[in-house]
């Protein structure tokens, strides 16, 4: 479809003269593909709803500043580009790499609990902004289109249903964003 998204769902790349091209926006959460409700599901089944031959049609349902919409998509092969394309291009849209030390050292600042027992440290709600946004090289603000989505930004992180996301969540939701 032409689309890179992040484990929350949230469309971080829009191929240019691909089949979402001038339909999806950068920021968009994709909610539904054709009839399935797709949050919460892992972007590696999501795929398998997105696959269709070239020609075909599916609609996608996408979350944009809290309106909900549809967009019908006819399916055509995409470029994919070369991994020295796809650095380039995260560079330029401000995305620092990301290694498991500096994702455990801006939890462990973020976090709440005992620090002297790492098992107890978790993320809670109003945290999880200010700790996203350091891995943000522009600006650290907080938007109120942040504030919107947070919801259901910490349902899809929260993956163990506890209302609170412990640190292996936390890199999950800081991985590089996947493709569909």
């Amino acid at each position: 479809l032409g689309l890179k998204l992040t484990c929350d769902l949230m469309v971080t790349e829009v191929v240019e003269g691909g089949p979402c091209s001038g339909r999806v926006k950068e920021g968009d959460i994709l909610t539904h593909v054709g009839e399935v409700d797709v949050r919460g599901v892992q972007l590696v089944d999501i795929a398998k709803f997105t696959l269709g031959a070239e020609g075909s049609k599916t609609n996608l349902k996408l979350m944009r500043g809290g309106q909900s919409l549809t967009h019908e998509i006819c399916r055509k092969f995409v470029q994919v580009k070369s991994v020295k394309d796809i650095v380039h291009a995260q560079v330029e849209q401000g995305f620092r790499r990301r290694n498991s030390k500096e994702i455990a050292r801006i939890f462990a600042e973020n976090a709440d609990g005992d620090h002297g027992d790492p098992s107890t440290l978790h993320l809670p709600k109003d945290k999880l902004l200010v700790a996203l946004k350091e891995f943000s090289i522009g600006s650290k603000d907080i938007t109120d289109e942040d504030l919107k989505n947070l919801e259901f930004q910490f349902g899809c992180l929260d993956r163990n249903g506890d209302g609170k996301l412990d640190l292996s969540e936390f890199k999950h939701a800081v991985q590089s964003p996947s493709d569909l």
